[in-house]
């Protein structure tokens, strides 16, 4: 934008200078020739352009009118502010519309780097609940199978106690009447001890009595 500016400056200043000093330059058609002279005239009355004026020259101005279609007509003023004006336009659009997509595509990739670092979060929270899940569910599958062994231990030994609390009473029962089976047995031999001794004391005494 300054360098435009400086330029279309440039320019005017140079087309300035040469037309001040006479010298032809680009987009400008200059002529310099003597003003127009007439011959004399005796009568006052002949208007301007008459057969009888001798011009021996032509005068055009510094600058010519310029039509739409004249490419070879020169820069005025009036043109170069109208271009640099257009210039202008264009360059702020262009820098508005640079600017707003500067922004758009500054914005989207802000977007697009958020929506990836939250993927990426995402995913590793995800994985870290699933390890997490993966671990308890180890862990709960171990603390079953101790609970399990832990409860079929338990059975057992209840099953053990229960068969123990049943035949307890029974044993004991049988071996007191075996035991008293036992002392009658033994009374009984007691009896046939004492009924023999008796006898043999008997005799003795018996035999003591024949002797004398």
């Amino acid at each position: 934008m300054i360098l435009i500016q400086a330029n279309l400056r440039r320019i005017n200043r140079n087309n300035e200078e040469a037309s001040d000093a006479g010298v032809k330059t680009s987009g400008f058609e200059t002529f310099f020739t003597t003003p127009p002279t007439s011959q004399p005239q005796d009568d006052p009355d002949i208007p301007l352009g008459a057969d009888g004026l001798d011009f021996d020259t032509f005068h055009y101005s510094l600058f010519s009118v310029q039509g739409e279609s004249d490419d070879d007509a020169p820069v005025t003023q009036r043109h170069i502010r109208a271009l640099f004006n257009k210039l202008e336009s264009l360059i702020a659009s262009s820098t508005a519309t640079s600017i707003q997509a500067y922004y758009e595509a500054a914005v989207k990739g802000m977007l697009n780097t958020l929506k990836k670092e939250h993927a990426i979060n995402l995913e590793k929270a995800n994985k870290s609940v699933e390890d997490s899940t993966l671990s308890l569910n180890d862990a709960i599958t171990k603390l079953s199978t101790l609970l399990r062994i832990e409860r079929e231990n338990l059975e057992k030994l209840h099953t053990d106690i229960n068969a123990d609390n049943t035949s307890f009473p029974t044993s004991i029962s049988s071996r007191l009447t075996k035991f008293q089976e036992d002392l009658a047995v033994e009374s009984k031999i007691m009896d046939e001890l004492a009924l023999r001794t008796n006898q043999l004391i008997s005799k003795s005494i018996m035999l003591k009595n024949v002797k004398k």
